[in-house]
Formats: C-alpha cells, sequence, structure tokens
C-alpha cells in the first residue's frame, strides 16, 4: 500500500477527552515518520461511537478496511470490496464468508 491509500480509523469512547488524544495520536503518528513517509494528517480521522465509525468507513467507500471491531464488521462487510477481521483469536470469524480472517495487519500481507 502507498501512503495516500491508507486511511486509518480511530475510535474513542471518552469524547470529553477527544482533543488531546486526537493531538497525542497525531504527534505518535508524526514523531514515527509515518506523516512524512506520505500520510497527509488530513487522513487521521477519529470518531466517538461505533456507528459513527460506521457511516465515516461507508462515505469513504474503502477497496480495503481491516478492524477488530465486530459490530463495526458486520455493519460494513455487504458495503466494503475487501473487508478484513483482525483478530489473535484462532478460529475466529463467522462475521460473513466473504469477511477474511487474520491474525495480525502484517500477517494479511
Amino acid at each position: 500500500l502507498l501512503p495516500n491509500d491508507v486511511q486509518l480509523k480511530l475510535n474513542n469512547d471518552k469524547p470529553y477527552e477527544q482533543s488531546k488524544y486526537e493531538i497525542d495520536v497525531i504527534n505518535l503518528f508524526d514523531k514515527s515518520g509515518i506523516i512524512s513517509s506520505g500520510l497527509g494528517k488530513h487522513k487521521i480521522l477519529f470518531c466517538t461511537t461505533k456507528k459513527g465509525k460506521s457511516s465515516m468507513v461507508r462515505q469513504l467507500m474503502p477497496t480495503l478496511y481491516m478492524d477488530n471491531d465486530e459490530f463495526v464488521l458486520k455493519e460494513l462487510y455487504q458495503h466494503l470490496t475487501e473487508v478484513v477481521q483482525i483478530t489473535p483469536l484462532l478460529g475466529a470469524g463467522g462475521i460473513a464468508p466473504t469477511v477474511f480472517v487474520s491474525n495480525s495487519v502484517q500477517s494479511y500481507f
């Protein structure tokens, strides 16, 4: 994947801390070199609910979507081309036959 192809979704269930959380995540990405490698800060998205996360992803219509949240995956799998469930559990899956299962992002690729 090229840095311009990556869309990151981060969920935060404490809206009152969201601003500090956003700053901390962006600073982490900046310090690790992810932003200087080509990922624009405008592509780092935040939301406070699972439903909001699902809505954002549906609007963006990514070619590939990876997540560990079964609720979000169940909402999205029928609308997206390639959906991957990231889980360390052996034998996990069952969301849908079209949802791939991997124990990590690295092992999927």
